[in-house]
């Protein structure tokens, strides 16, 4: 409801929080008051769902029996120390559980994590008859205005417990402020336009319109031509001059007759826009490893238990016997067969020019894979630990990621990168930079298996499509038991499919590579104590659960879980926004959501330094726990 120039879409959430400074020589009448730190200010946190109504603000509402908490903390825009006012129930909405601890000498202007606390308590009577400073004082009201009274409809449903009152708009205003005899403001004539009087330097409304529903036809004929004037003033118009201009006018027609064909061309322009610019990340045609068809692995009663580094071994000793356009190279990766030995004895047996070393620079590693890949061969380009990917991330993204994009889908490196990742035991060797990689590398597909089994089904589906991707196997997986499938040659992972490895009821929880085992051991404990608890295995980041199988599990339990060994902010807030936002998974929630992570510094050396550093079955175990008695 507030004209915002430059953005065009429409507002669904129009509310607005808003911060009300009590007057100081309010501390010496109030006893509420008295005991506050004068030093800083001190504000009302009020909340409203017309923001257009609050130049006409003349009483701020609190409910009697609500109990209000006094909180010192800082401005998350200026970084000045204060104190808000707001409702008790309502405290975490604005203050994360998170900062309790944060200190505030820490605290820098910008800082995203602003520490706080509670140096006071009262409830909504006490606060009554308290006045604070016009929150836009473009006219004074003739009689009493700017104190707090008390309504009986304030809740703490949502907002802050403290409802800002323009008498003039609202039943429930006109009539609160006529109880307690409040003077009215109505800087918005009868047409809904601002008064002339409603404009500084930042607030630039007056005489404008509240909604654009509010003029007449003649008023919307000038507007029209002043449209038409703009348009014909660029003298080499473009598509996005087109679709801006089409969007303003549809916005001035409404549900009018005339607009009816308009819409439709204004989705035109738009889709030939996504036409023009958004297409041909990947492959979409029938080259792609999305349409490679699902083979599941098979396993008899006599398959046999062998170590992940063996399975690996038997499948590429496999796939290079039946594949001549394979090649494969990296540090470590020809003579010893790589470090965990997965191609152990192969290049004795099928040549230096297919399998060999190369020296430690991961940058030129890559180089020689988009070389290879766009010359028809199938290179798999290994990188030692993924902690070293960050080397050669650079034409991963330039180049290997856009290409296709960049040619309109007429170039592809289907160049594969093989790398190791997660938890170990060092600084350098088990780091998880699954963020980094997720947003750099749009146009690339990363594969997160849980072992080495779900590797090999991996690789088959990426060398059957024409797209380049990273598999990052599990680092300390390798000496871990798995059975041998008998089609390992030919099953394939169908990629962006997550699977459900355990069933539950209650929870969900979300997450892929070393970390499942992690989980898997808290989930046990959780189990015995009747907490049921569904375990999903993403599989791959790019893309990420394409028929939204996680949001079904979600409208099952209600409850959900995000967990890796990223960063704070990193994949497992990639996760969140894709249920959350994209997939509408906060409609079928019970309880907040969660994401557990590692600590924001690089992982601690030994096994001390890995619990402490990555989620732990504990960690785990606590957090689902506190999810069940919200």
């Amino acid at each position: 409801e507030l004209n915002q120039p430059g953005c065009y879409r429409d507002v669904k959430d129009r509310t607005a929080t808003v911060q009300f400074k009590i007057r100081k020589k309010e501390f010496e009448k109030y006893p509420t008051l008295s005991k506050l730190n004068n030093e800083s200010d001190v504000y009302f946190l009020a909340w409203t769902t017309t923001p257009w109504t609050l130049p006409s603000n003349t009483a701020l509402a609190v409910g009697k029996d609500i109990d209000y908490v006094f909180v010192d903390s800082f401005n998350p825009f200026s970084g000045k120390s204060q104190t808000v006012i707001l409702a008790k129930d309502l405290l975490n909405k604005y203050f994360s559980e998170k900062h309790t601890d944060l200190k505030f000498e820490d605290y820098k202007a910008g800082d995203k994590n602003i520490p706080f606390k509670i140096v006071g308590h009262c409830k909504g009577s006490d606060l009554a008859g308290i006045h604070y400073d016009q929150l836009l004082p473009f006219v004074e009201p003739e009689g009493n205005a700017f104190k707090v009274v008390v309504g009986d409809f304030v809740t703490t449903t949502d907002g802050t417990g403290i409802v800002h009152i323009a008498p003039s708009f609202g039943a429930d205003d006109f009539q609160v402020a006529r109880k307690n005899n409040i003077a009215s403001l109505t800087l918005v004539d009868r047409r809904g336009k601002f008064l002339p009087e409603v404009k500084d330097d930042v607030f630039l409304y007056g005489e404008e319109f509240v909604k654009e529903a509010y003029l007449n036809d003649d008023e919307k004929k000038i507007e029209f031509e002043k449209l038409s004037a703009d348009l014909s003033a660029i003298r080499e118009p473009m598509r996005r001059d087109a679709a801006r201009f089409l969007y303003l006018a549809l916005d001035l027609a409404g549900d009018h007759d005339a607009a009816f064909w308009a819409k439709d061309l204004y989705k035109d322009i738009c889709e030939e826009g996504r036409k023009y610019y958004n297409t041909y990340l990947y492959n979409e045609g029938p080259k792609s490893a999305l349409k490679v068809p699902e083979v599941k692995a098979v396993y008899s009663d006599d398959s046999v238990l062998l170590n992940g580094f063996e399975i690996l071994n038997n499948y590429f000793d496999h796939l290079f016997e039946n594949e001549p356009k394979v090649i494969a190279f990296g540090e470590d990766l020809g003579h010893i067969g790589d470090v965990n030995q997965g191609f152990s004895g192969l290049q004795e047996k099928y040549g230096r020019e297919r399998i060999f070393d190369t020296g430690i620079r991961e940058l030129t590693i890559i180089g020689q894979g988009i070389g290879l890949a766009m010359r028809g061969l199938r290179p798999i380009a290994e990188i030692q630990y993924l902690d070293y990917l960050l080397y050669g991330i650079q034409p991963l993204s330039d180049d290997v990621s856009t290409l296709h994009y960049r040619s309109s889908g007429q170039q592809s490196v289907p160049l594969i990168v093989r790398t190791r990742g997660h938890r170990l035991e060092g600084i350098w060797h088990s780091g998880s930079p699954m963020g980094v990689i997720v947003h750099a590398l749009r146009g690339m597909y990363v594969c997160v298996p849980r072992n080495m089994t779900q590797a090999a089904g991996m690789y088959n589906t990426l060398l059957r499509g024409n797209d380049p991707g990273l598999v990052i196997e599990c680092l300390n997986g390798y000496r871990l038991k798995e059975k041998l499938p008998s089609n390992l040659q030919t099953f394939t992972v169908p990629l962006g499919i997550p699977e459900i490895i355990k069933e539950g009821t209650d929870v969900t929880i979300v997450s892929y590579g070393s970390t499942l085992r992690i989980i898997q051991e808290a989930v046990e404990r959780l189990e015995a104590k009747g907490i049921s608890c569904e375990i999903v295995d993403v599989q791959t980041l790019l893309p990420f659960d394409l028929n939204h199988m996680i949001l079904q599990s979600l409208k099952k339990t209600n409850r959900i879980i995000f967990i890796d060994e990223d960063v704070p902010g990193g994949a497992a807030s990639y996760m969140f926004n894709k249920v959350m936002e994209e997939q509408g998974g906060y409609r079928y929630l019970d309880v907040s959501p969660r994401t557990i992570t590692a600590k924001a510094h690089r992982p601690a050396y030994g096994s001390d330094g890995d619990y402490f550093s990555k989620p732990n079955a504990e960690d785990i175990e606590t957090a689902i726990r506190g999810m069940m008695m919200e």
